[in-house]
């Protein structure tokens, strides 16, 4: 083993000492020839026809060499040798052609790798979330305000209360709307990107907090509603990841509400702006650091009330999109009939991934 390793190495020395191998080999061959003609001079020959004679005996200079440098050397290992140093000859002779050639090379590779990511992320790796196909989010549609600016519009508080209680179709629905709230008390004031769930919405989402625990379905109320839920990033940056905030007090816009859980590290809630089909605030429209109660307020639970915010529902296994949809229209032409003012009152289901995404898609 150890002569082998000795071979090995010696072998791998020899590719970077090539101009000693090369004057041994020469020094080897001159030797070799010159005893020929000194044997065919001897028998009689003159020097010239010695010379010709010892070079027809010894046959193929070039070849011979070639083998030697196989054996004392690794000839693939040495022309790679060759390559790079003929490489970083031409490099040093034309150093700008070399720069822009180098620039061009690093810039589209790492074109390629960030929008490989990108297209990764965006279109081929799937919601972070439990069983994500099954997972809609659900849109009214007012067909005579299309115009308007969108097909789709955001969710009246009262509609979703409708379809929560009567559609069969779904498993968990869950509302969501935007907030922002001044956080103080504890280091300098920030403004947080904050949002009103439904009190099942990480059920319907199939997560679970890494520490403490989701809402209660009693504090979906209004004066009941004074808990949080912080996502991982806040709870590290603003309470030193510290466990012992679960059932502290934090300060939002003056009130006091209990934290009651953390989400993990890996949770990803889409930005706001990704749920909805109209612009809002940008203020508003990011990915949200903690999650509160939704408690409805009575002005917001009237049928022609103000349509603001976005439903998340999951569909049950052995119930289809068209499904689930005719089910939907069934009870929005029941709220329909009962408005005062007559309109045509329809919903319309995006898929969760879909409706994260189609924006980037388009533009991918």
């Amino acid at each position: 083993m150890l002569v082998r390793f000795r071979t090995l190495f010696s072998k791998v020395v020899a590719v970077f000492r090539r101009s000693r191998l090369e004057r041994e080999l020469r020094e080897e061959i001159e030797n070799h020839l010159a005893n020929l003609e000194d044997r065919f001079v001897g028998q009689g020959m003159s020097l010239e026809e010695a010379r010709f004679a010892a070079r027809r005996a010894f046959g193929g200079i070039e070849q011979l060499k070639e083998a030697l440098r196989e054996e004392r050397s690794f000839l693939w290992l040495d022309h790679i040798h060759q390559d790079l140093r003929f490489a970083f000859r031409s490099v040093r002779k034309n150093a700008g052609f070399a720069l822009v050639a180098i620039l061009t090379l690093a810039l589209g590779i790492g074109a390629t790798t960030a929008i490989f990511s990108v297209v990764d992320t965006v279109v081929l790796r799937p919601l972070a979330y439990r069983n994500p196909k099954q997972l809609f989010v659900v849109h009214e549609v007012i067909p005579t305000l299309s115009h308007l600016g969108g097909a789709f519009s955001p969710v009246n508080a009262m509609h979703f209360r409708e379809w929560r209680n009567v559609s069969r179709a779904f498993e968990q629905m869950s509302l969501v709307g935007i907030m922002s709230v001044n956080l103080t008390g504890t280091g300098e004031p920030e403004r947080l990107q904050a949002a009103r769930v439904s009190s099942n919405l990480f059920a319907t989402l199939g997560v679970e907090p890494q520490l403490g625990r989701s809402f209660l379905e009693e504090e979906d109320q209004p004066g009941r509603d004074r808990v949080v839920v912080l996502n991982d990033a806040l709870w590290r940056r603003r309470f030193a990841a510290d466990p012992a905030v679960i059932g502290r007090a934090i300060t939002l816009d003056g009130q006091s509400y209990e934290v009651v859980g953390v989400m993990p590290a890996d949770f990803r809630f889409p930005k706001l702006s990704q749920l909805y089909d109209i612009s809002i605030a940008a203020e508003v429209a990011g990915q949200p650091q903690l999650w509160k109660p939704f408690a409805a307020m009575a002005q917001e639970l009237t049928l022609a009330g103000s349509f603001n915010f976005v439903c998340i529902g999951r569909l049950r296994p052995d119930v289809t999109e068209d499904q689930a949809l005719a089910d939907l229209n069934g009870i929005q032409a029941v709220l329909a009939a009962q408005m005062p003012d007559k309109v045509d009152l329809r919903a319309a289901l995006m898929p969760l991934q879909d409706q994260i995404t189609g924006r980037s898609r388009r533009g991918l």
